[in-house]
């Protein structure tokens, strides 16, 4: 133990070796087969669109920024879970996209029920969460569209892994060992899986924020152009798989503790 860094020091061991794990993410995923490099160009390509879109680049039509703060909100978390996803934190980068996937169902509701956009601008607190809660939103859209972008499903697995611990929760467990791992540890099953749902939630969260803002004509077709780029790329590795994939893996080169 004397030997470890302690204090500051040890902070800094930390980000220094997030940041070699962030390259070497970034690296792995940038020949990781033909659909991972394009899903990161796409990915990037949209979230620059969202950026510009919720900091009034194309004109302001204000004084009502609401629409705009609510693309802003969906750029920062999904930027957020990019980071934790590169420094190794797959579970954190879960717990974000999470967020970026309630967003999601909360502007497909916004634009397709312009006056619930309305009443929630309007409603005190305890209103929004009486009836714009994560699960109000999605029984709302399954009676308007019957199953929301980000169901019951999907949502359910991303909390599980997340957010919300159980006697079961392995931190980090994205290997086929078993293993847990602290961060800062490439894992290429956990990336890809992280960068898919990060995908499918800010595909959705993006085009629709998109589609509540005042954009030119131009400007919504560009967004349409990268939302499908981006579904289009979509790896087939997803919270929804995972287990199976790992659990399949070939586990004889390495015994689990």
């Amino acid at each position: 133990m004397s030997n470890l860094p302690r204090g500051t020091a040890f902070l800094r061991t930390l980000i220094k070796l997030e940041d070699q794990c962030a390259n070497q993410t970034w690296r792995e995923l940038s020949h990781a087969g033909q659909l991972v490099p394009r899903c990161l160009t796409a990915l990037g390509d949209l979230l620059l669109l969202t950026h510009q879109a919720s900091s009034c680049s194309w004109g302001c039509a204000g004084p009502d920024h609401t629409a705009n703060y609510l693309a802003g909100r969906v750029a920062t978390a999904a930027c957020a879970s990019l980071r934790c996803l590169g420094a190794g934190y797959y579970d954190e980068a879960l717990l974000l996209t999470r967020s970026v996937g309630e967003l999601a169902n909360l502007l497909v509701l916004f634009v397709r029920c312009p006056a619930d956009f309305e009443r929630w601008k309007r409603a005190t607190r305890t209103e929004r969460l009486n009836h714009f809660s994560p699960l109000r939103v999605r029984l709302a859209l399954e009676k308007i569209d019957g199953e929301p972008p980000i169901d019951n499903a999907r949502y359910t697995a991303l909390s599980e892994t997340g957010a919300h611990v159980t006697p079961d929760t392995v931190p980090e467990c994205h290997n086929p060992y078993g293993r847990s791992v602290l961060g800062h540890i490439f894992q290429l099953p956990g990336a890809i899986m992280a960068l898919t749902e990060l995908s499918i939630a800010t595909s959705v969260a993006a085009h629709q924020a998109s589609r509540l803002l005042e954009l030119p004509p131009e400007v919504r077709e560009e967004f349409d152009t990268r939302m499908c780029t981006l579904v289009e790329s979509l790896p087939g590795i997803d919270i929804m798989n995972i287990r199976d994939l790992l659990a399949s893996l070939d586990e004889s080169s390495e015994p689990r503790n």
